[in-house]
């Protein structure tokens, strides 16, 4: 499976803030694959609608767009906003923003070296 994932400016996604992180659970440690694979599940991530709906009165600043790829071929893309209507999505979308996060720090250093 692999996730790829990329924060946005606005619901739209149109202005990416960052470039997209992939992430290849195939080249994760068991104990990590697992973690994602489950928050995927948890967060019936396939039956979610492509545009999630945010809540109303929540900022649409930042948004984010996940598309996950199964082995199978499977795949599905999702654009939803800061304001996630339920946990499961939202433990997954915060995983995903410290991948995120953990991957910018990365690029950074090796810019330095």
């Amino acid at each position: 499976m692999r996730v790829e994932f990329q924060t946005t400016e606005g619901l739209a996604g149109l202005r990416p803030k960052l470039p997209p992180v992939t992430i290849d659970l195939d080249r994760l440690k068991d104990q990590e694959r697992r973690s994602l694979e489950s928050l995927v599940r948890q967060a019936r991530f396939f039956e979610l609608p492509a545009h999630v709906p945010t809540p109303r009165g929540g900022p649409d600043g930042r948004a984010c767009r996940i598309t996950v790829r199964k082995n199978d071929g499977q795949q599905h893309t999702i654009s939803v906003g800061c304001c996630v209507p339920g946990p499961a999505l939202q433990k997954l979308i915060d995983r995903l923003l410290q991948i995120e996060a953990a991957a910018l720090r990365d690029r950074r250093a090796r810019r330095r070296d």
